[in-house]
């Protein structure tokens, strides 16, 4: 009996250093694991800060450029709002009336149009308020 005991004794002590072996090398694969976890992690953080900067960055150019497209639109409207507001008040001979120039606004899309003199006193206006009122005193360009 005591081979069989020896045996099975090496065979138990066989089994608890193979066991101690795999728990090592568990606990250093989850380790390693872990850290490389941590550093797929650190470098993901890093990319999609960057990646939302470069969004926002390219985000706020392109509003930056439509609003400057709009801006210019705009004047280009105001511009021909000006021309059709001239010509008319050409052609009945400066003698436009309160009727006519709301029609005008109207039709060109315009919130408001003024009719003023050379001397930059508005003289006509779809505003009430601004009849009587300086250009120059308003807007010194």
């Amino acid at each position: 009996m005591k081979v069989r005991v020896k045996i099975i004794g090496l065979l138990g002590l066989m089994i608890f250093v193979v066991s101690c072996i795999m728990t090592l090398f568990i606990i250093l694969g989850m380790t390693g694991k872990q850290q490389q976890g941590g550093a797929l992690l650190a470098e993901l953080d890093t990319y999609a800060h960057e990646n939302v900067r470069q969004e926002l960055h390219t985000l706020a150019s392109n509003i930056s450029s439509f609003v400057l497209a709009l801006e210019a639109e705009i004047d280009r409207n105001m511009l021909n709002a000006a021309r059709v507001l001239y010509e008319v008040d050409r052609m009945a001979g400066g003698n436009l009336t309160l009727a006519e120039l709301e029609r005008l606004r109207r039709d060109t899309g315009m919130s408001d149009l003024y009719l003023g003199g050379l001397d930059g006193v508005f003289t006509l206006s779809t505003e009430p308020e601004a009849i009587g009122l300086s250009l120059f005193d308003i807007w010194e360009g």
